[in-house]
């Protein structure tokens, strides 16, 4: 599992540059190991992305420096990735990093075309000797409204997955691939999965108190409006987004989508869904994870967070594993473009799960530990054919095709779409917090 940290100051004042810590961390099948600060020649890091290389039997690490935004990647040298080898500098600038590895063994990393401050598209870099050197950059997209994707590897095929939100509202959710290691990247076949109403980014209007227990400063709950993306055996490359629902764009759900299951599903609520993430197995397991509020309408708090399966038989189950977080310590900052003009409560851009072959799925999550500090804290769900009790009202699908039009038949005012707009900011820029 990996993370990011702000030690100082504390949760609820804005990060700044010079703080951040990143670090990761193995469960050995009893306890998780101890965490492993992840530096770049002396220098912090953050925006980690951790993925298992089958073909090593080890752990692969793509990270930033929020200074510089060097891209850097790193080897476990044991397979509980307790220990790393000496981190090699990729690229600089760069930014939004993801990692994913060929059946052949070939590594590719994935990210935003940037300058440390605006993103201009999407850019690939390539290795066929497990990291030691690289290609690249090679282009995978040319414009700003075109970025914030994430790489995955369905056998010796790469995939690189992103919204292209150049037409508000809708968002088209697109794919373009590579069959040569990452060099050379053309659309997919289909090219658009989806074509959907932009989700909103906050809880707005809705207010929290920012410093408890003064409560002299407040701020909303910032959605994490970007995709996660993984690849499964028997599935192919899988996406998970959020959406305005088609009959009602004040309310976020979920959509997911994967390769070998022809189209896209909707994960459907009466409340707002959010803080999502995506894993796979090696034997094709899928787990989704998702947040949303105490109640089924309403913004009431506390917000409990939601684990979906899917079985073997392409049926679903699903439960609240964790009822009771409290986001009002998470970090906060003021951001125009993501936050629509003001504070946000911030646990990161995705809550990935993990998998291992212990206990299954282990699902993070961040909890208020005293009045300015949290703890990030993982839930195992070891039986899923046992389940937990389904969350009432939460439906899965069904299945529409690829490239159907779920857009809401109505329209957003320019205002609404100017607060759903997530801007052309590089990710090192916002200094996330950890997941």
């Amino acid at each position: 599992m990996s993370w990011d940290e702000y030690t100082q100051p504390p949760a609820y004042v804005f990060p700044q540059v010079s703080n951040p810590e990143a670090f990761t961390g193995a469960w050995n099948g009893s306890k998780w190991t101890q965490p492993f600060k992840q530096t770049l020649n002396g220098a912090s890091t953050g925006d980690l992305f951790l993925t298992f290389n089958p073909s090593q039997g080890l752990h692969d690490l793509v990270m930033l420096t929020p200074v510089g935004c060097e891209l850097a990647f790193r080897t476990s040298t044991d397979s509980s990735a307790t220990n790393w080898n000496t981190p090699v500098t990729v690229a600089s600038p760069a930014d939004y990093p993801s990692v994913a590895v060929a059946t052949n063994g070939t590594i590719v990393i994935g990210g935003n075309t940037a300058d440390c401050l605006n993103v201009h598209g999407s850019q690939a870099y390539a290795s066929t000797n497990g990291g030691q050197s690289w290609t690249g950059p090679h282009t995978i997209t040319t414009s700003a409204t075109q970025t914030f994707g994430r790489v995955v590897a369905s056998g010796n095929t790469f995939h690189f997955l992103y919204v292209d939100r150049s037409n508000p509202p809708n968002f088209v959710l697109k794919r373009k691939q590579s069959s040569d290691g990452g060099v050379t990247w053309v659309d997919g076949s289909p090219a658009v999965l989806d074509t959907y109403t932009m989700p909103k980014p906050t809880s707005s209007p809705d207010k929290y108190c920012a410093n408890p227990p003064y409560c002299n400063a407040f701020g909303t709950i910032y959605y994490s409006v970007n995709i996660d993306a993984a690849a499964a055996t028997g599935l192919g490359w899988v996406v998970t987004y959020p959406v305005a629902r088609s009959d009602n764009p004040t309310i976020n759900n979920l959509k997911f989508c994967a390769e070998n299951l022809a189209g896209c599903s909707t994960v459907s609520y009466s409340n707002d869904l959010f803080l999502q993430g995506v894993t796979t197995s090696a034997s094709g397991d899928l787990w989704l994870a998702m947040h949303t509020y105490a109640t089924t309408t309403g913004h009431t708090l506390p917000l409990q967070q939601i684990a979906v399966y899917r079985k073997p038989d392409g049926t679903f189950l699903n439960g609240s594993i964790n009822p009771s977080i409290d986001p009002t310590s998470w970090a906060v900052y003021f951001s125009d473009q993501r936050c629509a003009n003001q504070n946000c409560f911030i646990a990161g851009d995705y809550m990935r799960l993990a998998m291992n072959s212990f206990t299954g799925a282990s699902l993070p999550f961040i909890m208020k530990s005293s009045q300015d500090q949290t703890d990030l804290v993982q839930k195992f769900v070891q039986d899923p054919a046992a389940g937990v009790s389904p969350v009432p009202g939460l439906q899965i699908g069904p299945l529409i095709p690829f490239g159907s039009d779920s857009t809401f038949p109505g329209g957003l005012s320019a205002e609404e779409i100017q607060n759903r707009s997530t801007g052309t900011y590089a990710s090192a820029y916002y200094l996330r917090g950890g997941r």
